[in-house]
């Protein structure tokens, strides 16, 4: 069974000056991936709570739907139960790369076929440049889910290529107690 995801529609959201603080958290990196063979870190704090806050009361003020634009189905609710909202957030896009951007690494090389995440269309050098400004918030009620998947993705430039998954969390993940 094939699922296709149809593109929504963006919905207009509040500007970023309206969602961020004046004065921007500090992010630190609580992870390095890199040992344990990926190319990622966890980041906390590059939303400080307020400005979840902030972002979580806009969203809702706009308004979810139905992640399938065609409504309901027993195959889509199989594949996700929840709603969602797409928005162009360039300018929140450009202040978070800001405070991401020292934790990533600048370019990644795929050369070689033997590299895991080699084709053809992909080798070269990639530099980090931004993050991708159509966003998707999921809203999830009581035993919502999302089966497992591969991502799709939405181009915003001529030549596709590698891409870093940025997911930002409303409150912070827990913790074992010795990492509090």
């Amino acid at each position: 069974m094939a699922f296709f995801v149809r593109e929504k529609e963006l919905a207009p959201l509040a500007p970023a000056h309206k969602l961020l603080d004046a004065t921007p958290p500090v992010p630190h990196l609580s992870l390095d991936l890199v040992p344990f063979g990926l190319i990622g870190s966890v980041v906390d704090d590059v939303l400080s709570t307020t400005e979840c806050t902030r972002i979580t009361k806009a969203c809702t003020a706009t308004g979810f739907s139905f992640w399938d634009p065609e409504g309901r189905s027993e195959a889509n609710m199989y594949l996700r139960t929840g709603d969602t909202l797409e928005f162009d957030g360039k300018d929140l896009c450009e202040e978070v790369w800001r405070r991401l951007a020292p934790f990533l690494p600048p370019a990644v090389e795929i050369r070689e076929p033997s590299d895991e995440r080699w084709e053809h269309e992909l080798e070269g050098r990639w530099e980090a440049t931004g993050l991708n400004p159509h966003l998707l918030v999921n809203k999830y009620g009581p035993g919502g889910h999302f089966a497992p998947h591969a991502d799709g993705c939405t181009q915003v430039r001529a030549r596709p290529g590698p891409a870093l998954a940025a997911v930002a969390r409303p409150e912070p993940a827990p913790r074992p107690p010795a990492h509090r």
